[in-house]
């Protein structure tokens, strides 16, 4: 992998059911994996502090938040999780299988000159004259395939004071509620952010009626190695191929 992702989310959707509820508490597997857990009836939330990342389970959805990515994390919980759901999802019948991807590729230049070579490379020149100046900024949105998935795609120069609108940290599963823990961890956070990157926001994902659980692990194989291939390929058109 050559960039990293800063945040992950993996989610899987299944039709709600009544059912769904005695089943809730009956998942030990995923449990130890966490330090903490909390539950508002509806829903079963797993956090961990120093991991930086949460399971919630709830009647409709599964899903896996990370805002610190770490390959070894990431591949302990999420194989477990999907060895687990039909546990709770009795069926085994899935609607949605989705892994995003948010990524803050470092640039050493300035957030007028990366916005310059985004735009010239995915604007043609009769487009930019439309305008009376150049084009200061942009943010590309592309729904489109990649390989065998959906993909949606969400593009653009990024500074470091824009960065949390963007992508936004799950304040209240991955950080200690104690007030001077949450500031001192949330400082560091944003000063670790670049001050000039290209963001990509990368929502990779397949929807149907019926999806088997099969399909949902072959899907986290895939994905998991296609959305970096993709990466790599987006950042060599605008940074490495010349423009003709």
């Amino acid at each position: 992998m050559r960039y990293q992702p800063k945040k992950i989310i993996f989610q899987v959707n299944y039709k709600p059911k009544l059912s769904f509820f005695d089943k809730l508490y009956k998942n030990e597997n995923i449990e130890k994996k966490f330090a903490h857990w909390k539950t508002d009836k509806l829903t079963v939330t797993f956090r961990d502090y120093d991991h930086q990342d949460s399971l919630l389970i709830s009647y409709d959805r599964t899903a896996y938040e990370c805002d610190s990515y770490k390959k070894e994390r990431v591949e302990e919980i999420v194989p477990a999780l999907l060895s687990e759901v039909t546990n709770f999802v009795e069926d085994g019948i899935f609607s949605r299988i989705g892994l995003r991807h948010y990524y803050l590729i470092e640039q050493h230049m300035s957030f007028s000159k990366l916005a310059e070579i985004i735009n010239t490379k995915l604007f043609t020149e009769r487009f930019n004259d439309i305008f009376d100046n150049e084009i200061n900024d942009s943010a590309i949105v592309i729904d489109s395939k990649y390989n065998n998935y959906e993909v949606n795609l969400n593009l653009g120069p990024i500074s470091k004071k824009e960065i949390p609108a963007h992508l936004r940290f799950n304040i209240d599963n991955h950080i200690d509620a104690e007030p001077q823990k949450r500031v001192k961890i949330l400082n560091d956070v944003f000063n670790k952010y670049p001050e000039v990157a290209l963001f990509l926001n990368i929502d990779y994902y397949m929807k149907k009626e019926e999806i088997s659980c099969e399909t949902l692990k072959k899907f986290w194989q895939e994905a998991s190695v296609d959305i970096p291939k993709l990466v790599d390929l987006i950042n060599s058109q605008l940074f490495e191929d010349k423009i003709k």
